[in-house]
């Protein structure tokens, strides 16, 4: 007889990373549990979770019924707010996909009471004044743009929850912050392997990309942390020098880099996940840099390994920890520096693009071999088995 587990996440329709990333974890966690899966969204469709049990939060009484119970959260408050309170409100086990999670607390918590009490006892003074700043100014606490300064991770890692995260960079972070022991377990993303029908034949042509071009791209939100600006000026550097040479595809929605847009930089706008995958096939390299890092993983960056196309990234937080033999890695130096390193990179791929191609292909080996969904379940089931066996 299986064991019960109460799963949280985001779901499709729902337009976030981590509703994929559960729709493929799911695939693997069914044939080891019973599943219920918690929801706070009436667009879910059962068809889809044949064999799992959809319960929505507010009509969840009994929770000790569960085995275990597995919360997913990430730093967005429209789709997490439900998961975070019930994690707060019964632990289990979290999988953290954001160290930093000021965006889910702002959005939870801003029109609670003792709002400014709690920022003070998990950021002190810093915390307090800035929200005050914000709120004085009437800007939005929820368009700060650097939320790196407030992790507001403290109420989550004293929960009694215990964690699992893509990288020991986040464990690091909440390690650190952390005032009482708990469990915690590195597991890699999942990749689910592309579909024989993503073929890229028509990503040329759609946004009229000159034969012979290169063509690179930036797969996700549109966003300063992505560092979409910096590629835009090295593309255009590089245009400069040989017209017709390189064409930059931001495959996403956000409008901050638009002052860029050109005849040779388009951005597509939000994509559904076969004509994402028909673009990761179509391009000829991946540039997706980060910095500075919330402790987040990139499953568009898994996803292009799995396609075995040459990735550039920033070598800090998750990306650091990826094997040196999948991906060129640029140390996040200040802009200058950094556009210098994209440039002299992606010259050296217009020169001879065959010296990247072993990345991709040994960046695919190892997503086979390290992020499949049967491993990765096998990890969670002994992780939550181990957690509830183990005393602290």
């Amino acid at each position: 007889m299986k064991n019960s587990l109460l799963y949280a996440s985001p779901l499709p329709p729902q337009q976030s990373g981590i509703s994929h990333y559960s729709e493929l974890l799911l695939q693997g966690l069914k044939e080891l549990f019973d599943i219920t899966l918690l929801v706070d969204c009436a667009d879910v469709d059962p068809s889809r979770y044949s064999g799992m049990e959809l319960c929505q939060f507010r009509d969840m009484t009994n929770w000790d019924r569960f085995d275990y119970r597995l919360y997913n959260i990430g730093n967005n408050p429209w789709y997490h707010s439900y998961i975070y309170e019930a994690a707060l409100l019964r632990p289990g086990a979290v999988i953290l996909h954001d160290a930093v999670l000021y965006y889910l607390y702002t959005g939870y918590h801003r029109m609670r009471p003792n709002f400014f009490r709690k920022v003070f006892e998990q950021e002190g003074p810093l915390g307090v004044a800035l929200f005050k700043e914000m709120f004085k100014t009437g800007r939005d606490p929820l368009e700060f743009s650097q939320p790196e300064l407030l992790p507001l991770n403290g109420e989550l890692i004293d929960s009694g929850n215990d964690f699992l995260a893509h990288s020991q960079y986040t464990l690091d972070i909440v390690r650190a912050r952390a005032l009482r022991p708990f469990h915690s377990r590195k597991i890699n993303h999942i990749v689910r392997q592309p579909d024989s029908g993503a073929k890229g034949s028509g990503v040329r042509q759609r946004f009229r990309v000159p034969p012979g071009a290169v063509l690179i791209a930036s797969f996700g939100f549109i966003a300063p942390t992505k560092l979409n600006h910096v590629v835009c000026e090295v593309v255009q550097r590089l245009e400069a020098a040989r017209p017709g040479s390189i064409f930059y595809l931001m495959v996403g929605e956000g409008g901050y880099a638009d002052r860029h847009l050109c005849s040779f930089i388009q951005k597509t706008g939000f994509r559904s996940e076969e004509d994402f995958d028909d673009c990761l096939a179509g391009v000829d390299l991946v540039v997706n840099l980060r910095y500075p890092s919330m402790g987040e993983t990139s499953g568009s960056l898994l996803r292009a390994f799995s396609f075995a196309k040459p990735c550039i990234v920033c070598n800090h937080g998750w990306f650091s920890e990826l094997p040196r033999d999948t991906v060129v890695k640029l140390d996040p130096l200040p802009e200058k520096l950094l556009r210098e390193m994209l440039y002299e990179v992606l010259l050296a791929y217009l020169d001879r693009p065959a010296l990247f191609n072993p990345l991709g292909r040994n960046a695919r080996e190892w997503t086979e071999t390290e992020c499949s969904i049967p491993r990765i379940g096998a990890q969670i089931a002994e992780f939550l088995q181990d957690s509830a066996e183990r005393p602290l």
